[in-house]
């Protein structure tokens, strides 16, 4: 086969491959969701069972505590989101007025500039009436919010049952395998996904706990309302690196132009906010995560913008560990190592396979015994 064969038929597989993604969406991302979640979790389960809880009950205990934790969050952050979603309409016409207030001077200008034209047009003026301007209506609401709780419906059952038998299912893949070789190579590449994204996601939740605390910290002494939702906004769009800090502080800034009367102090809260998400961006995250699975910004906005377009929002924050572990797959690989080094791929120490494989078969008959 030539080379322009092997391109061509990269090419129409690459097409192919985008184009499921795609179209399958609605199904990929409840799934891809539910597998982070399983590599992020795995570990507390395996922990219980090594403590003697069976499999079963440990991925449901895991799960109560995760949709306890969740629960309280909503609790809390439904009344401060209502109270800015009631409001935003007022706000965004204060800031518009702010902003008109700001460009008066070059109004000045037009308005001379309609004396000049204003003998070449003797239309009458037209009575124009202007609603209440309406963020969202109540039955798109309504709608969203159901399509919402369905997903998450389907993401925490299918979570749990991957927590629960995951590992089993596992390994009955490594067994159908043909070569001790391929079941080592399969267990590696496992191992290290696991490692590398669970890593990553558990990691960067605690670090955007801690920003949101202190970014909630920080609003409450400048005299922003809600601070509570100004720091579950910086904890939520921190997932998306570059991007997510940036959309961030555009919104805290639009809502402190709302809420002051002066426009410099609300462009500083906006700094603020910023400045503090830089700091975490440029010395925590890399200080906790490490080089290992550092990815440059090129690569960051790229697949960002990528999932974005294939999967919208979920996509969005799903975004770098996906990359993660593509590159991961793609490393393991000759064909496809060139792939990886774009993404900056670097050499990870392999790990023990046999103790990986024995790790499995022992949580196999834990889960197969329950």
């Amino acid at each position: 086969m030539n080379r322009r064969s092997v391109v061509t038929q990269w090419i129409m597989t690459s097409v192919a491959a985008c184009l499921a993604l795609y179209f399958a969406s609605e199904f990929l991302v409840p799934i891809t969701i539910a597998l982070l979640g399983y590599l992020t979790l795995r570990n507390l389960v395996v922990r219980m069972c090594k403590l003697g809880v069976p499999r079963t009950l440990s991925a449901m205990l895991t799960m109560i505590i995760l949709v306890a934790i969740g629960g309280t969050a909503i609790v809390l952050l439904y009344s401060p989101a209502q109270q800015w979603l009631t409001t935003a309409p007022a706000t965004v016409g204060r800031v518009q007025e702010k902003i008109r207030q700001i460009r008066q001077p070059l109004e000045t200008i037009d308005k001379a500039t309609e004396e000049l034209n204003s003998d070449a047009s003797e239309d009458a003026e037209l009575e124009v009436q202007v609603d209440q301007p309406q963020l969202i209506s109540s039955d798109v609401v309504l709608t969203r919010t159901g399509n919402m709780l369905l997903l998450i419906a389907v993401i925490a059952v299918t979570t749990f049952f991957l927590l629960a038998t995951g590992d089993e299912i596992l390994n009955r893949g490594l067994r159908i395998l043909p070569t001790d070789e391929d079941r080592d190579k399969a267990i590696e590449l496992a191992s290290n996904i696991h490692d590398a994204v669970g890593s990553y996601l558990m990691h960067i939740t605690v670090i955007n706990i801690g920003l949101g605390i202190v970014v909630s910290v920080a609003m409450w002494l400048l005299g922003m309302p809600t601070p509570v939702l100004w720091g579950a906004i910086a904890t939520l769009f921190n997932f998306v690196p570059y991007v997510g800090p940036l959309a961030a502080s555009g919104v805290v800034f639009i809502a402190a132009v709302g809420e002051f009367d002066s426009f410099t102090y609300a462009a500083g809260v906006a700094v603020v906010f910023w400045l503090i998400t830089a700091v975490e961006g440029q010395f925590v995250t890399p200080s906790v995560l490490g080089k290992n699975l550092e990815l440059g910004p090129v690569v960051v906005l790229i697949s960002v913008a990528f999932w974005g377009f294939m999967w919208g929002i979920p996509g969005v924050f799903i975004a770098v560990p996906l990359v993660i572990a593509m590159r991961l797959v793609f490393d393991c690989f000759e064909t496809t190592k060139p792939v990886a080094t774009l993404l900056g791929s670097s050499e990870c120490e392999p790990p023990d396979c046999d103790q990986q494989l024995e790790d499995h078969e022992e949580l196999a008959e834990m889960a197969s015994a329950d």
